[in-house]
């Protein structure tokens, strides 16, 4: 997983944002869900760490050929403006700011014979680059 400091995404966050915000926040389901592989793979890790108290902390952070890219931590730390929800029996962890351009999101953890690691789906990415690591809304 790699790790996330901030929690900020380029691109212009207009009034409109803060609508889907909470637009997102009022669904009455869970904004992301994390698949039951993943939710195994995360709870494997954080077990092995010692951590089964942290949360998985979704961010949008500025970068990629395709202008944001995702960060994926295990956090133990709240920072002003979080949402928390629960998928999968996993804590997760996301911005409010971050909410709009990754709410319906599925978290997956796939293997195969090329390696293995969580996979993202976001139905909001109108764009992503080649290699599939960053997107755009």
């Amino acid at each position: 997983m790699s790790s996330a400091s901030s929690n900020t995404a380029t691109g212009n966050r207009g009034l409109d944002m803060a609508t889907s915000s909470e637009a997102a926040l009022a669904a009455d389901n869970v904004p992301i869900t994390v698949t039951e592989a993943a939710a195994a793979e995360l709870q494997r890790s954080m077990d092995a760490q010692g951590k089964s108290d942290m949360a998985l902390r979704i961010a949008v952070l500025p970068g990629g050929c395709a202008g944001m890219q995702y960060g994926l931590s295990l956090d133990s730390e709240e920072q002003p403006g979080d949402e928390e929800f629960e998928s999968g029996g996993i804590r997760l962890v996301v911005g409010r700011q971050d909410l709009p351009f990754i709410a319906g999101m599925q978290v997956d953890f796939v293997q195969s014979v090329s390696g293995s690691g969580f996979k993202v789906e976001n139905p909001n990415a109108s764009e992503s680059c080649g290699c599939g690591s960053s997107f755009s809304c």
